[in-house]
């Protein structure tokens, strides 16, 4: 039977015809998803961060070329530093360790006394000693020409550390860490300001006073500073703090944290902030941290034997056999790393976060820094990648 429409039957099931095609399309397109591009016209994936280093992290050495002992070192920037050592030496240099200029000593057959203990305001103004833990203070005032301007520890007994706040007021720790004098001439003379090393401590839950010894000294400003130590005995940490620029100190004691044997050892201290800082009981191998300006102090989990150093987020320490440890997020991680170098490190320099420098025997001199992936020198060690803006 063949059943015919008429003309306006014909044109409602034409439009029902339409509706039920373009439905069709709509869920096809629904249930397949987002439409994709053709893959001529699709973009390439994005490169996983750091699959194709262009950056590297190496030690590479740039030796002083005579067979001196160096002993201290100190950049002012990335550029341009000075390093001390035996012979009577002190060399600088403006490239970065290219090239060495030397400024005193330099003979490797000379018997003049060891320059040390390298200290610098600015690329203009710094202070060295000359003759091991006394005797003649070396100062500059214009970066090349120095002159013997006053004396250090000699007329105190031996100092232990001693650091400039600016060009005219200094504080050494004297009489073997037992007195603080303080020099407002640039270091031509000193006048002692704090007589003797005594705190209150208790032993036994019994208050004693111990005699004490202070053995390192660290200002974050100008007027902000401390003296650390430990007690004889010397099991309790002892701080010196100080918020006039080292006239008056005010002593603290961190029972129980050292060896009994601590006083007998050098301590250093480091404060990144005015809250937070650091301190270092090799001794009794012990490596604490403050976040509250010194109140209280916690151990913290790293292989810390020596000085510790600062470059913004990045720390560092070495012990003298070489074994470099270090920090890049201000001193919640720590780690470490045997270095091979041709010598002990004696005395280490930290500019910045991607730059420093390491000296020792026989005139080394080895430079960290950050270089094309694809860079090659005679000598050089691959290390770590600090956190640094590269090239």
């Amino acid at each position: 039977m063949v059943i015919r429409f008429s003309s306006k039957q014909r044109w409602v099931c034409g439009l029902l015809f339409v509706a039920l095609v373009a439905g069709t399309l709509v869920v096809s397109t629904a249930l397949a998803g987002p439409q994709t591009k053709k893959a001529g016209a699709a973009k390439a994936p994005a490169k996983v961060a750091g699959a194709q280093a262009k950056f590297k992290a190496i030690w590479e050495p740039v030796n002083f070329k005579q067979d001196i002992a160096l002993n201290d070192v100190h950049f002012v920037n990335d550029a341009t530093g000075w390093a001390s050592g035996e012979k009577g030496t002190l060399i600088k240099t403006t490239d970065g360790g290219e090239t060495w200029t030397v400024i005193l000593g330099g003979d490797p057959a000379a018997n003049d006394e060891p320059i040390r203990d390298l200290r610098f305001l600015d690329a203009t103004h710094g202070w060295a000693t000359k003759y091991q833990r006394g005797g003649k203070l070396l100062r500059t005032t214009d970066g090349e020409n120095w002159e013997q301007f006053g004396t250090i520890g000699e007329h105190f007994g031996f100092y232990y550390d001693f650091v400039f706040l600016t060009e005219r007021i200094g504080v050494q720790l004297v009489k073997e860490g037992n007195e603080i004098a303080r020099t407002t001439d640039g270091g031509k003379t000193w006048k002692v300001v704090a007589n003797g090393c005594a705190v209150d401590a208790e032993v036994e839950g019994l208050t004693r006073k111990l005699a004490c010894s202070r053995k390192s000294i660290f200002f974050l400003t100008p007027e902000s500073g401390y003296a650390i130590g430990a007690t004889l005995p010397g099991t309790n940490m002892v701080l010196f703090r100080t918020e006039d620029g080292g006239m008056t100190w005010t002593p603290q004691v961190v029972p129980d944290v050292g060896h009994p044997d601590e006083s007998h050892f050098e301590q250093w201290l480091y404060f990144t902030d005015a809250n937070s800082g650091f301190a270092v009981l090799p001794r009794g191998d012990k490596f604490l941290a403050t976040s509250d300006g010194g109140k209280t102090w916690r151990g913290v989990i790293a292989s810390v034997k020596g000085p510790l150093k600062f470059a913004g987020q990045v720390g560092w320490s070495f012990d003298q056999y070489g074994k470099w440890t270090y920090t890049t997020d201000g001193g919640k991680r720590w780690a470490s790393v045997a270095l091979r170098f041709p010598a002990y490190v004696k005395a280490y320099s930290l500019p910045s976060p991607q730059r420093g420098y390491v000296v020792g025997e026989h005139g080394m001199v080895y430079r960290y820094r950050i270089v094309p992936v694809e860079y090659t020198a005679k000598g050089m060690q691959a290390a770590p990648m600090m956190p640094a803006k590269v090239p």
